[in-house]
């Protein structure tokens, strides 16, 4: 059901997992670390300013955070690697990762500016994995943007957000592609 209201909005939505809401520390001062990814799209910066603004309310830390991926070749399919190799050793991802580390900046300097607390993070690896990774901080919310990819789409190439929210045991905040 889930799923299919994430499809089909255009509003965002927040989805909490059953264990969330058995959780004692859900409720007021809950909200203490908001991780929002970024991957340079214009898309994914649409989470950036509900972010800012739950932030505002709740007084808690922005985590900027990009995943520079490892370079993989071979057949992927269902976001499941088959017959794939990872050549982290053959190539640095050193000059993404700096590149990854100025673009946060922005967003980084922009909430200070703005009174908030906030820091950049950039990780190697895949962006599901590495994205529900920094939210196991007690206390963590994931704010991000969806493609709204559906059907076969979805099926080929996976979705981070879906991946995320599956996996990460923490709330995430939705924030569906919005109309130009």
């Amino acid at each position: 059901m889930t799923d299919r209201v994430l499809h089909s909005t255009t509003t965002p939505l927040l989805v909490l997992q059953p264990e969330d809401l058995e959780d004692d520390s859900v409720g007021t001062g809950f909200i203490r670390r908001i991780v929002v990814p970024l991957d340079g799209s214009t898309l994914s910066e649409q989470a950036v300013a509900p972010a800012v603004a739950l932030a505002r309310v709740t007084g808690a830390e922005l985590v900027f955070t990009e995943v520079v991926r490892i370079p993989t070749y071979g057949i992927e399919m269902g976001g499941l690697g088959y017959v794939s190799a990872h050549y982290a050793e053959a190539f640095s991802t050193e000059l993404q990762e700096e590149e990854g580390a100025r673009y946060l900046a922005t967003f980084v300097e922009n909430a200070e500016t703005a009174g908030l607390k906030a820091q950049a993070q950039v990780s190697t690896g895949n962006p599901s994995i590495q994205i529900v990774d920094e939210a196991t901080a007690p206390g963590s919310v994931i704010v991000m943007a969806t493609h709204g990819a559906g059907g076969i789409k979805r099926w080929m190439i996976g979705s981070v957000t879906d991946k995320a929210i599956r996996s990460a045991h923490r709330p995430v905040l939705v924030i569906p592609p919005q109309a130009a």
